[in-house]
């Protein structure tokens, strides 16, 4: 099914990725996600990073060993897999404007959610994201992730996310509780508000950056306000 053309004042759909270039530059995520007009080019580090996720999301499934050049994360798994709880690997969650669960790709999906790897142990639940890159830490999409699991798993009241540093076998942890699920939104809703008014009036600015290196807009020439150090990068 083809995909429907963006109209100025459509419901903005969001995901963590898509909120972080938002936060970089509101015109380089518009002109990504809204009009398509940039391709989408994985860097090696990207295709890297995507290679080793499905390789854990395969181990974590009992589907396939780890690679000999990746065998040096198995303990990691190991500690993930012996910890007390059910496991789960790469869970995808939507949740509609209404805060309700939905599919993926149903009509109402308004914000989007993948977890790399999950326990439920009772009350208590664990969610980790795969990192490949060097440890940088922004606790959006861990708090977003324990938001989300709080809806699809209404018997939890305590979730841990994490960041799963790869290279230094390191976690990020952060702790939320159910009697904050409320706050926790309040503070989420903040950046997908502002892209909603984007699209409401249809003004997308530029926010010039070090990312105007790598923006597809600045590489096309056609951004006004890219650091002069990137333009036309």
């Amino acid at each position: 099914m083809a995909r429907k053309a963006y109209e100025p004042g459509q419901v903005i759909t969001w995901s963590p990725s898509r909120v972080n270039t938002f936060k970089k530059c509101s015109r380089m995520f518009h002109e990504e996600a809204n009009l398509r007009t940039v391709p989408f080019v994985q860097s090696e580090p990207q295709l890297y990073g995507d290679r080793v996720h499905k390789m854990l999301d395969k181990r974590i499934k009992g589907e396939a060993e780890l690679p000999i050049e990746e065998k040096h994360l198995e303990p990691l798994v190991l500690s993930l897999l012996n910890a007390p709880g059910r496991t789960m690997a790469e869970q995808k969650m939507t949740i509609n404007a209404k805060f309700e669960p939905t599919g993926w790709f149903s009509d109402d999906a308004w914000c989007r959610i993948i977890v790399d790897v999950m326990k439920i142990n009772g009350p208590h639940g664990f969610m980790g994201d795969w990192k490949t890159g060097k440890p940088n830490f922004d606790q959006y999409q861990l708090k977003l992730n324990a938001a989300i699991g709080f809806i699809f798993y209404p018997s939890l009241e305590q979730i841990t996310t994490a960041y799963i540093w790869l290279k230094t076998k390191t976690l990020d942890p952060e702790v939320y509780h159910r009697s904050n699920y409320n706050r926790m939104w309040q503070e989420l809703l903040q950046e997908p508000a502002r892209m909603q008014e984007c699209s409401n009036r249809n003004h997308w600015p530029e926010r010039p950056g070090k990312h105007c290196g790598w923006c597809g807009v600045n590489k096309q020439q056609r951004c006004t306000s890219a650091s002069e150090k990137y333009k036309g990068a």
